[in-house]
């Protein structure tokens, strides 16, 4: 492992991602309790996507990854990425406040252990709105445009595209929700330069 993982920059960069994911976390749930929709984005394609429980952990990969890339770009790249996240974080409080959206979620009764658990806890932590855009994908995508100049870009771009899908195979968002985060991930990572 490269050694740079251990200095105090590196740590520094961790925290500040941690602190910018738990500041958003926290005004994301504060936005969810409005859960007056304005909207229903279903299409027949939502509609044939399937719920794949296991899609969970594909779906929840983002946390970490953000985490260990944070540690690892370089300063200048790392202002970029949280300078990005914030605008996106910004674009879709904005369009949670203006414009809510709620997601109809399946049963988990159907589903077997351990996502089941998995899937109740999210539930229970996330409510079933400000699903556009999706902040998920905003978020995710703004990291994978990060990456793009790394080695194994290809790689990364597969993961995050896995990500976006998976958005929609634990049916936590529509497609249009995940159309409208790959915009605003695109306009937040052109704002930050």
């Amino acid at each position: 492992m490269n050694p740079r993982w251990f200095d105090s920059t590196s740590i520094g960069r961790c925290l500040t991602a941690c602190g910018v994911m738990i500041v958003a976390l926290l005004g994301y749930f504060a936005l969810n309790l409005r859960l007056l929709s304005v909207w229903d984005p279903m299409t027949p394609i939502d509609l044939a996507i399937p719920f794949l429980p296991w899609t969970w952990a594909i779906y929840m990969s983002y946390y970490p990854l953000l985490l260990v890339w944070s540690g690892a770009l370089e300063p200048p790249e790392f202002r970029r990425l949280m300078k990005a996240i914030l605008v996106a974080v910004a674009i879709s409080f904005t369009c949670f406040w203006f414009f809510p959206v709620q997601y109809p979620r399946p049963s988990t009764d159907t589903v077997g252990e351990p996502w089941r658990s998995l899937f109740n806890w999210l539930h229970d932590l996330d409510g079933p709105g400000n699903t556009f855009p999706s902040l998920h994908v905003a978020c995710a995508v703004v990291l994978g445009l990060g990456l793009w100049s790394r080695r194994g870009r290809w790689g990364w771009a597969i993961w995050i595209t896995l990500i976006a899908l998976s958005t929609m195979t634990t049916k936590q968002h529509f497609l249009a929700d995940v159309i409208g985060g790959t915009v605003v991930a695109i306009v937040g990572w052109r704002l930050a330069r």
